[in-house]
Order: C-alpha cells, then sequence, then structure tokens
C-alpha cells in the first residue's frame, strides 16, 4: 500500500467526512468525538495529495446539500 496517499472515510457516528492518511488506524471525528476505525470505515474517496483529499470531501457534501440530506455548519 502507498503510504504516501490521503483517505476520505465517513464517521460511523455522525456520518462526518474525515481526511486521514491512507494506511493511518483510527481518526477521530471533530465533530461528535467518535474514535472512526479507519480500515472498517467507509471509504468515500482515494487521493494522492492532500488537495485532491479535500476537493473530494467539497464535492461529496455539495452533492449531499443538493439532495437535501447535509446542512451547512451554522444554518
Amino acid at each position: 500500500m502507498n503510504m504516501g496517499g490521503f483517505l476520505v472515510v465517513q464517521c460511523g457516528k455522525c456520518g462526518n467526512l474525515l481526511l486521514c492518511k491512507e494506511g493511518q488506524r483510527t481518526r477521530r471525528c471533530p465533530y461528535c468525538g467518535f474514535a472512526v476505525n479507519v480500515l472498517r470505515s467507509r471509504k468515500l474517496a482515494k487521493a494522492e495529495s492532500i488537495r485532491e483529499a479535500r476537493e473530494a470531501i467539497s464535492k461529496r457534501k455539495e452533492a449531499l446539500r443538493g439532495a437535501g440530506s447535509l446542512k451547512k455548519r451554522g444554518s
């Protein structure tokens, strides 16, 4: 496995999208505090750079907002 890539995973508790390094085992969700097991979590995207991973998160969130299943923070 290439250890230089990034993954976009989904929190199993709140559904938030998280950015983590490929090969990382756990990631704590900054919104709900849930300890996400990266190896078992739903992987939504894989990227070679952090910029690509952030773009993937933005696109996914926009798609969810368009479908009405995600609200903008603070609204």
